[in-house]
C-alpha cells in the first residue's frame, strides 16, 4: 500500500464540526468585556458581548464573541446595552476560567432586563483558558431584573449578585454548573447588589442599598445554602448621604483593599483602603487621568507588586467609547494612562486578567486521534498565525492512498 502525505483543512473542519477554535489566553494579558459590535447606538435592548484581549501594552491580541445563538445545550449570552450596573467578569481563583453573566435573549430583544426570569432565563458562561466557553449553567432568577456579575473557585460551581422583582429572585446567589440547574439564596438582604467574589476563600459582594453601601462579607466562607448574614466591613460608612458609590473591587492581601466609584460628588475613582486593625479606612483616591466628566470607573482589577507599588486597571464611565486604564499605585498622587478606547457605539465594562493553564494550538490534535489515522505517534502538528493575529491549526497526517 502506497502512503501519501496529505494536507487537509476542510477535512478535518468537518471532523471535528462543533469544536471551539478560539485562541488560547495568553497569561499575563488583560481581558475586558465590551458591549456591543459598533454598528448601533446602545439601547435597552439585548446587545452582543465580546471579551476583548489586550496585552500589558493595550494591543489587541483576539476577540471572543459571547453566544448569540442557541448551540445544543449552550445558551445565549447577551447584556443589556444600557445598564451600566452589568458586564463584569472574573477570573476564577484557580486562574483556569473566566465567567461572565447575560441573559438567554437574542440579540435585539427589547428592553431586556425587564424580562421575566422563567421565560428569558438568566445565564452564567464559564470561558476556559482554550478560549472555548460553556453557557450551559442557566436558572430561573433576577426576574425583571439585572444579573451582574458571578464568581468561582474552580468552574464546578457559582455565586452570582443582581437584582430582582420580587426579592426573593434577586441577592447573592449559590448555583451549581451545569444544565437543569436551580439557584438558591444564600442571604436575604440586601438582595439588591452589584458585584460577588471570592478572596482567600471567603465571599464578599458590593451594594449600594440600604445600611450595605461599600464592600460586604457573606456569611462565613462560601455559604451555598440559605440563611447566611451580608455585612458591611467595618469602616465604610452605611449613611445614605455618604459619597461612595461602589461597584467593583479588589482585595490585596489581609489588610489593603481597591474599590472602584462613579461618586459624582466626592471621592470619584479608584479608592484605596487599608485595615487597620479594626475598621477599613480610605487613605487616598486615584483619580488623575481618568478621562470623562467623571473621573469615576467601574470595572476594576489590580496586580500586586512585591514592593508595593500596585498596577491598577479600570474602565472608565464614559456613555460610549470609553476607555481601558491603568496605573501603577506609587503613592496619592499616581496618575492613570489610557491603554485602549472602546470604539463608537461599544463600551467597555469588566476587567480581569486572562485565565492560565490552556494547552497550546500545537497539541491541539492528541495522540489518540493520530491512532486514528493508523500512528502511534503524535504526528505533524503546525501552527500558523494570520495577519490578524488569529491561530490557523493545520494537521499533516498519513492516510491510505
Amino acid at each position: 500500500m502506497r502512503l501519501n502525505t496529505k494536507l487537509s483543512i476542510l477535512g478535518l473542519a468537518a471532523l471535528f464540526a462543533g469544536s471551539a477554535f478560539a485562541a488560547p489566553f495568553t497569561p499575563g494579558n488583560i481581558v475586558v468585556s465590551r458591549i456591543g459590535d459598533g454598528s448601533a447606538a446602545l439601547t435597552s435592548a439585548a446587545t452582543a458581548v465580546f471579551l476583548d484581549e489586550f496585552t500589558p501594552a493595550g494591543v489587541l491580541v483576539q476577540t471572543i464573541a459571547l453566544p448569540t445563538a442557541l448551540n445544543g445545550n449552550n445558551r445565549i449570552v447577551t447584556n443589556s446595552g444600557s445598564a451600566t450596573s452589568e458586564g463584569y467578569i472574573q477570573r476564577s481563583t484557580d486562574k483556569k476560567f473566566l465567567v461572565a453573566v447575560g441573559y438567554d435573549a437574542a440579540v435585539g430583544t427589547a428592553s431586556v432586563v425587564g424580562t421575566a426570569s422563567n421565560v428569558v432565563n438568566r445565564v452564567v458562561a464559564r470561558i476556559a483558558a482554550d478560549g472555548t466557553i460553556d453557557s450551559t449553567t442557566a436558572f430561573d432568577a433576577y426576574n425583571q431584573n439585572n444579573i451582574r456579575s458571578a464568581a468561582t473557585v474552580d468552574g464546578s460551581k457559582f455565586w452570582t449578585a443582581g437584582t430582582g422583582t420580587p426579592g426573593t429572585t434577586a441577592g447573592t446567589r449559590f448555583v451549581p454548573f451545569g444544565v437543569g440547574q436551580t439557584s438558591t439564596l444564600v442571604s436575604d438582604a440586601p438582595t439588591n447588589v452589584r458585584v460577588v467574589k471570592v478572596f482567600n476563600n471567603q465571599l464578599y459582594v458590593s451594594s449600594m442599598s440600604g445600611a450595605f453601601r461599600g464592600v460586604n462579607q457573606v456569611g462565613t466562607g462560601l455559604p451555598e445554602v440559605p440563611g447566611s448574614l451580608t455585612t458591611l466591613l467595618p469602616g465604610f460608612d452605611p449613611n445614605t448621604a455618604s459619597p461612595q458609590n461602589t461597584y467593583d473591587f479588589a482585595f490585596v492581601g489581609t489588610d489593603t483593599l481597591y474599590v472602584s466609584s462613579e461618586a459624582s460628588t466626592s471621592n470619584p475613582g479608584v479608592q484605596k483602603w487599608v485595615f487597620d486593625g479594626t475598621n477599613w479606612v480610605l487613605t487616598y483616591t486615584l483619580s488623575t487621568g481618568i478621562p470623562g466628566a467623571t473621573p469615576g470607573v467601574r470595572g476594576l482589577v489590580v496586580e500586586p507588586q512585591s514592593n508595593g507599588q500596585h498596577i491598577i486597571w479600570a474602565t472608565s464611565l464614559e456613555t460610549s467609547g470609553n476607555s481601558l486604564v491603568r496605573t501603577v499605585d506609587d503613592g496619592p498622587l499616581a496618575a492613570f494612562s489610557i491603554v485602549a478606547t472602546a470604539a463608537a457605539n461599544t463600551r467597555f465594562r469588566g476587567v480581569e486578567f486572562s485565565p492560565e493553564g490552556a494547552t497550546g494550538p500545537e497539541e491541539i490534535f492528541p495522540t489518540s486521534f493520530n491512532r486514528l489515522r493508523g500512528r502511534t505517534d503524535a504526528g505533524d502538528v503546525t501552527s500558523l498565525r494570520g495577519n490578524d493575529a488569529t491561530p490557523l491549526r493545520i494537521c499533516r497526517f498519513i492516510v491510505p492512498n
